[in-house]
């Protein structure tokens, strides 16, 4: 190998938070090419939609369509969930299509209803609604747009401080066990309109749990007519989904995207129409969706001391699962998504949506996947859905007025089977990591417990728990020789940053695996205590001072010491300490050591590492 190679070192470079943010914002005006590059990159529609290759426009307006038929169905349904009139989902998908493409730097990101933010929403306005304490008046309407333009504007604010490491903190398994447990609640809230019977609202620790006793009650007073309808709807859904489209799959040797969930609601509309399932049977029907758009409106700023903290909740729950499914995308795909800018689109997208009466559109693992498997390659696919949706909204709206509502429940409860599978996750979990595991069930239990938002709290502190947890308590191991050779030798193994939260641990770890060593003396030959340091990648003044002291104990066992492995901040870091640690030798490995040391001419180092149980006997940490 050549011995004359240059390397360039590569150093991560620490700033000041509001030092990057400022530089961040003065980048853009340096020259007119850098300005044009930044507004290109705020806006990434300046770039491909003038050279749009209509070659592409058949993949788009497969994807396109597919993506606007399901929200039609979805947006009405989710919209009962927030508690709002069913025609403000449309206008919810109609502005989200529109608006979110041109910003968006993920070819086949789509915001639409999500059901966990739906609930969120739907809880927010039976508190507010049944809060006396309000000294105005106000509606589910004006209170979901308002949230929808706050949880916009902190969208916007996340993205403009460049803060989006703070997802980071949601793992997957935190993000999947509050997904899953959220998705019980939604489950829960629909067997009211399922049925057919008085709805049941409770709210509190443990309220799910009332709901259900609840509902139980009231089951005696089911509508048969109603129970009947979803029953089918739901048996026509899962058969369609899992039966029908495999099978013409695995025929035609395509992928296809089958509508049901809209040939359902027009199916079930027209029957209800023409048997007056609402005046024969009392089956709760949609009722008037008005055609046409809704002129703008500033939200109620008198709300806003009341629903911050449930827009702040939402925000960092459309974050998380925004930018986890990016994520999977990304991989799955190979393209690059720009965090910030995802942020930025989703945060214009709904402060500009929450001056009409919509929702927080979001986004969910169904769109994108659509988007994908019908082979759109840009947001003109988004567009398309937009195209299809406004003429929906403007001409045939009206048309839904005698769906029954438990068909929307039953197009629920089938869409949650997806979420549902996050138990899967499970023995994956347990299998790979048992902190992921016992934090999936924390954050699925604490949501089940309490209610999303109380499940969220508890399932973020949980996981910096367990940072901190790790942090403190870290793995440890050591090994020392068992045989008699030319040195009798120890190894000390850290894996974690060595500072004033784990120094005590150091330390009696250290000493216990000194006592142990030193209780085996092997007879007079040279003694080498060796800190295997590859694990440790800084050292306060605390963990400096753990490991003086560790070091002037070893030298008292007359036991020379070494450290193997140290980065060179960590070396510079002990050398400038203390005399003592300065006189320890450091080596880039543990055979380099013991070749340095004790290697004669015509003689083989020795392995260290060795696998052999009768060289070495190995202590670990049981954490």
């Amino acid at each position: 190998m050549d011995q004359n190679v240059e390397f360039v070192n590569l150093e991560a470079k620490r700033k000041n938070l509001l030092q990057k943010t400022v530089n961040n914002y003065k980048r853009p005006f340096r020259t007119k090419n850098v300005f044009f590059k930044s507004l290109v990159g705020f806006c990434p529609s300046i770039q491909w939609l003038p050279n749009y290759n209509l070659q592409k426009l058949y993949q788009d307006l497969a994807g396109g369509l597919t993506v606007g038929i399901m929200n039609i169905p979805q947006g009405i349904a989710y919209a009962i969930l927030a508690e709002i009139p069913p025609v403000n989902g449309l206008y919810t998908v109609l502005l989200a299509c529109l608006i979110f493409p041109f910003l968006s730097s993920w070819p086949h990101g789509s915001l639409g209803p999500f059901a966990v933010v739906e609930l969120m929403c739907g809880a927010l306005v039976r508190r507010l609604m049944a809060d006396d304490t309000l000294d105005f008046e106000t509606t589910p309407t004006e209170i979901i747009s308002t949230l929808t333009f706050l949880t916009g504007l902190f969208h916007i604010f996340l993205a403009s401080l460049r803060v989006t490491f703070i997802t980071e903190y949601f793992s997957g398994a935190l993000v999947g066990g509050f997904v899953t447990g959220a998705a019980i609640h939604v489950l829960i809230s629909q067997f009211d309109s399922f049925l057919g019977i008085m709805k049941i609202r409770s709210s509190g620790l443990l309220y799910l749990f009332k709901n259900v006793i609840a509902i139980c009650s009231q089951i005696p007073n089911t509508n048969l007519m109603t129970l009947g309808i979803g029953v089918v709807s739901v048996a026509f859904l899962l058969i369609g989904k899992m039966i029908v489209t495999p099978a013409l799959n695995a025929s035609l040797k395509k992928k296809l995207t089958i509508p049901y969930e809209l040939i359902l609601c027009i199916v079930a509309t027209i029957i209800s129409y023409f048997f007056d399932f609402n005046g024969r049977f009392n089956v709760k029907i949609v009722g008037d969706i008005p055609q046409g758009i809704p002129m703008p409106a500033m939200p109620n700023a008198a709300l806003l001391q009341y629903i911050w903290t449930d827009a702040l909740a939402i925000t960092v729950v459309m974050v998380a699962v925004h930018l986890s499914i990016a994520t999977v995308m990304c991989q799955k795909k190979g393209y690059v998504v720009d965090d910030n800018q995802e942020i930025y689109a989703v945060g214009a997208t709904l402060a500009v949506s929450g001056l009409f009466p919509t929702f927080p559109a979001a986004n969910g693992l169904g769109r994108p996947l659509i988007l994908s498997e019908c082979g759109a390659v840009t947001q003109m696919a988004n567009l398309i859905a937009f195209a299809f949706t406004f003429v929906v909204v403007m001409f045939f709206a009206s048309f839904f007025y005698c769906l029954p509502m438990t068909v929307l429940a039953a197009i629920i409860l089938v869409a949650l089977r997806n979420i549902l599978k996050g138990f899967k996750e499970l023995p994956s979990f347990y299998r790979i990591s048992r902190y992921d595991f016992v934090l999936w069930c924390v954050a699925f239990g604490a949501t089940v417990l309490t209610d999303v938002i109380g499940g969220l709290i508890i399932s973020l502190c949980f996981q910096l728990l367990i940072v901190t947890w790790r942090t403190q308590w870290p793995k440890w191991e050591a090994c020392y020789s068992k045989r008699k050779h030319k040195m009798d030798m120890c190894i000390y193994r850290f894996e974690a940053m060595l500072i004033f939260s784990n120094a005590r641990l150091f330390k009696k770890t250290v000493e216990e695996t000194l006592r142990k060593w030193n209780a085996q003396g092997l007879g007079p030959v040279p003694r080498v205590f060796i800190f295997d340091f590859s694990g440790v990648t800084h050292i306060d003044t605390a963990g400096l001072k753990a490991l003086q002291e560790m070091v002037e104990a070893i030298k008292r066992a007359a036991a020379s010491v070494n450290f193997v492995e140290a980065t060179e901040q960590v070396q510079r870091q002990i050398q400038l300490t203390h005399p003592i640690l300065e006189e320890c030798g450091f080596y880039d490995s543990a055979e380099e050591l013991i070749f340095d040391s004790s290697c004669k001419p015509n003689e083989q180092p020795i392995t260290i590492l060795s696998t052999n149980p009768f060289d070495f006997q190995l202590h670990e940490s049981r954490i």
